[in-house]
């Protein structure tokens, strides 16, 4: 385990500012509360300019299966216009039974019924209504009085607009975990994403492969296909922690990483301290992001056999 004070005190060695007469300097000293203090920032510079390098890798798995839609799957992908005529789902009228959560994609004013058939009437649930310029992602529970009664989602309002991506879930989810029901579901990625480095499709029965049904958009969107079934491992760099203090854990498994970190720090505090080995330092730490860049082996691959054809592995 690297701390930050461990990196601190490398470069202070490195500048011949570490100790006297082999008597560490003590961190009360007013030149050296100066120097870690700036150090703690240089520390910062450093671990993000090596943060690709650094062979810090983390994972997010996501698991993807279809979940039934009680309208039905592909036709409620469809863009529908609303022009001014109450429109139901299912359209047969009949509703359907069990449903507990709903979704729908509204792009301008709308007013949508989520309705109940009890005692011969539709009676509404849950009245649903926005006004907006852009498509918005609407969804909810469902409460029927009776979860035997019939279910159907309405549309209507005064203005024309489009919908599409109907849904009505029957499974019992939590009103935070309402999926959403799209062709193309996105996944957030976390907090602490930096860049990507590979995802991983494993998918039943025991295929294992780097072409996933999924899409890539941008610099951390990820979709996934409604019908996929299986598993990504989505690979990452994650964002450096920033360092406040001497005490903070720092995550370096690459150790040539960890060695430019005391370099590049050591050539800014030789600003000050030893103007003379800044040069020497900022060469030795540019030559150490070179080794550090330097790829391991290639991952699992097929090999195509030239002279009889197919593939292995």
């Amino acid at each position: 385990m690297t701390i930050a004070q461990d990196i601190l005190d490398s470069a202070k060695g490195l500048i011949d500012e570490l100790n006297v007469g082999g008597v560490k300097i003590p961190s009360t000293d007013s030149d050296m509360q100066a120097l870690e203090y700036n150090g703690i920032s240089y520390i910062n510079q450093a671990l993000r300019e090596v943060y690709r390098e650094s062979k810090s890798f983390n994972t997010l798995e996501v698991s993807n299966k279809r979940i039934p839609n009680l309208l039905g799957d592909l036709g409620q992908f469809n863009k529908v216009d609303y022009i001014g005529v109450d429109q139901v789902y299912p359209p047969t009228g009949l509703g359907v039974v069990g449903a507990k959560a709903y979704y729908v994609e509204p792009d301008s004013d709308y007013t949508i019924y989520i309705e109940e058939y009890s005692g011969g009437v539709w009676s509404i649930l849950e009245t649903i209504t926005g006004v907006t310029t852009v498509p918005v992602r609407l969804k909810g529970l469902i409460t029927p009085t009776d979860s035997n009664n019939p279910i159907q989602m309405r549309m209507s309002g005064t203005t024309f607009y489009r919908h599409e991506n109907r849904c009505l879930y029957s499974y019992p989810f939590k009103a935070d975990s309402i999926p959403e029901f799209r062709p193309w579901i996105p996944v957030t990625m976390p907090d602490d994403f930096g860049e990507l480095d590979e995802i991983i499709d494993e998918h039943p029965v025991r295929q294992y492969n780097q072409d996933g049904n999924y899409k890539w958009e941008g610099f951390n969107k990820l979709y996934i296909n409604f019908f996929y079934e299986g598993t990504l491992r989505v690979i990452y760099n994650p964002t450096p922690t920033v360092v406040t203090a001497g005490t903070d854990v720092i995550t370096l498994p690459n150790p040539i990483a960890l060695e430019f970190c005391n370099n590049f720090v050591a050539a800014r505090m030789a600003t000050t301290e030893n103007p003379q080995l800044v040069n020497y330092f900022e060469e030795k730490a540019n030559e150490l992001m070179f080794k550090s860049s330097r790829t391991g082996p290639a991952s699992e691959e097929s090999i195509t056999d030239v002279y009889f054809g197919g593939h292995y592995g």
